[in-house]
């Protein structure tokens, strides 16, 4: 028997191979009839909501509906209605996902797809499949030779701009070991007494006119120790996480375990991740010191780690104290205690910080900074202590004292002592410059010593020196008789340099540029130095030191060079708040000299 089928849209079917299918089928149903009242429907499947952008939890849900698609035919078309309960399984593509589901009474099933690593997604799909029928109006249906697919895309997920988001990366728990509070609130971690700990990180940003943080799943947090060599890592920790991604919650979890409990002393842990944005990345990082297990103190000892300190080129000196804690017959480090810092015999200066926290080796460190003097129309330099005795060399004591709430009630205290630079005892001094300069002055046998004074021009001193008895005036006419505009000297002859006399070789008076070469290359400290006041010169490149005494709270020394006016000769000049070369002093006034040589 010949049976004529009553679907007209053949171009539904994937293939031809797909229509001979279905005439194999139809076939086989005795109810179909020749004049077409018998419809036919196929199975359909479609994604509702493709494209999906990938959640800040790393995932995506797509929804699939099936659904019969119903042939016209003379008797109309049938409303199309859902599929139920039909499996439909489902395979990836840039992730993983659901398996498989059946579709419900409203012919829809749900897959979940999620992103192995949120942070690097570049876009994925999911292909649904399910079995194809054909239905007749009669109820009857046939299994196809092929299947139906439909396919959901899921896009990466919208990120910010990395020039207007700030990400951060921080401690936000321990959920194995103990734990105590830092500065501004920070979590320090302390390991458990079987030595493990489990810190929960969390990474999360803010952008530009956001009042609220937001987590940042999906982002890879590389652990590591950073203050100890691989070979004390080796010796000292069993295990510790490496690597880890953050969850939905912007959370990644670091396990650590040390070898023996009863001996570590703690260790700093850094924590890195680098973020994603659309323009580009930034990388943040966490150190945060691992401490001991608790234990109850019943004793501290505080002691600086390196006592003297001295004042380095930039004007400061750095102190490192430490802090033990002794409880029975163990005595060890005393990390996550607050110390106060203080400065005494100090003038000026700063001490940054003015409290801190020791960390996993009892260590809390400042930074003592000296203040700056001089004015406007001169150079600075730094000074301090000018009100230290005789018997005080040194710049002074940087004081710290162990926080009354860690210490039980204890005093517990310290000091460091801080020294200026070492003044060479060397008669010639290299400060690195173009000229090397002499330990001390005319006359003197070591630095501190002032030294003769001497008119500009004369190699003899004078008791009462004064125009009249300068060697280069001429009382009668009331003029000067050498280094005038006349004869156009303007540099002292090597007969009327008082060094290059008394010294001989290659010794003479510095010019007026090459004081000024120290007064801009050196480091000028005013200080206290064995019973003198005066200045102290550092070099920069030498680290070497010359000390120029003074005459109370000033000081004055020649140049060889003339000034403009030939009455008078330039000349380094200090007072109590000024440090410059000037030319207000006649030639027949007295003032010591600090000799130079090639």
């Amino acid at each position: 028997m010949s049976t004529k089928l009553t679907h007209k849209k053949a171009k539904r079917f994937p293939s031809l191979l797909a229509i001979l299918a279905l005439v194999v089928s139809c076939n086989d149903v005795t109810e179909c009839k020749q004049d077409g009242s018998l419809q036919t429907a196929f199975n359909k499947l479609i994604c509702q909501n493709s494209p999906q952008t990938l959640g800040t939890d790393g995932t995506a849900t797509l929804t699939f509906y099936c659904y019969w698609d119903w042939e016209s035919s003379t008797q109309g078309v049938r409303p199309n209605g859902p599929v139920r309960e039909i499996e439909v399984t489902f395979t990836s593509v840039g992730g993983s996902c659901t398996a498989s589901g059946k579709t419900d009474s409203n012919g829809l099933v749900n897959c979940v797809f999620t992103a192995p690593n949120p942070a690097t997604f570049e876009g994925g799909t999911v292909t649904a499949t399910v079995k194809s029928y054909t239905r007749y109006s009669d109820g009857s249906e046939r299994e196809s030779l092929f299947n139906e697919t439909a396919v959901g895309e899921i896009l990466p997920r919208e990120r910010p701009s990395k020039e207007k988001t700030k990400p951060r990366i921080r401690i936000v728990d321990v959920l194995e070991g103990g734990k105590k509070t830092g500065d501004e609130g920070r979590i320090i971690p302390l390991v458990s007494d079987e030595g493990k700990a489990k810190i929960v990180y969390v990474v999360d940003e803010r952008t530009e006119g956001e009042s609220v943080d937001r987590p940042v799943p999906g982002t890879e947090v590389l652990f590591k120790i950073a203050n100890k060599t691989q070979q004390e890592i080796a010796e000292l920790v069993k295990t510790i996480t490496e690597k880890a991604t953050t969850d939905e919650k912007g959370q990644a979890v670091c396990e650590l375990e040390v070898k023996d409990p009863s001996a570590f002393n703690g260790v700093e842990l850094t924590a890195k991740t680098t973020v994603k944005y659309s323009d580009g990345e930034t990388t943040v990082e966490d150190k945060t010191e691992v401490g001991p297990a608790a234990i109850e103190f019943k004793s501290f000892s505080l002691s600086c780690a390196d006592s003297p300190q001295t004042i380095g080129t930039d004007g400061k000196a750095t102190i490192t104290f430490i802090l033990t804690g002794t409880a029975g017959s163990i005595t060890r480090p005393a990390p996550g205690r607050k110390v106060h810092f203080n400065a005494s015999h100090l003038s000026g200066g700063t001490l940054e910080p003015d409290s801190g926290v020791t960390d996993a080796e009892g260590k809390v460190t400042t930074v003592f900074t000296a203040s700056k003097g001089g004015t406007s129309d001169g150079f600075s330099y730094l000074e301090f202590n000018e009100d230290a005795t005789d018997t005080e060399e040194n710049l002074g004591r940087v004081g710290a004292s162990l926080d009354g709430n860690d210490s039980g009630g204890m005093s517990v205290t310290a000091e460091c002592t801080v020294l200026a630079p070492e003044i060479s005892r060397e008669e010639v001094v290299d400060l690195g410059l173009s000229v090397k300069w002499r330990g001390w002055n005319v006359d003197a046998t070591k630095p501190e010593e002032a030294g003769n004074k001497y008119c500009w021009g004369e190699t003899v001193t004078k008791d009462d020196p004064y125009m009249a008895n300068y060697k280069w005036y001429n009382e009668d006419t009331g003029l000067l008789t050498k280094y005038t505009q006349t004869d156009g000297k303007t540099v002292l002859e090597a007969a009327d340099d008082v060094a290059s006399v008394k010294l001989g070789g290659s010794w003479r008076m510095p010019t007026e540029a090459e004081m000024i070469e120290l007064l801009e290359q050196g480091v000028w400290i005013r200080r206290y130095y064995k019973g003198t006041h005066g200045f102290s010169v550092t070099g920069k490149t030498t680290g070497k030191t010359i000390f120029l005494p003074g005459d109370g709270s000033y000081g004055l020394y020649w140049s060889s060079t003339l000034h403009s006016d030939p009455r008078m000769a330039w000349t380094l000049y200090w007072n109590s708040h000024s440090l410059k070369m000037r030319a207000e002093n006649g030639r027949w006034d007295a003032f010591p000299v600090r000799p130079v040589k090639p």
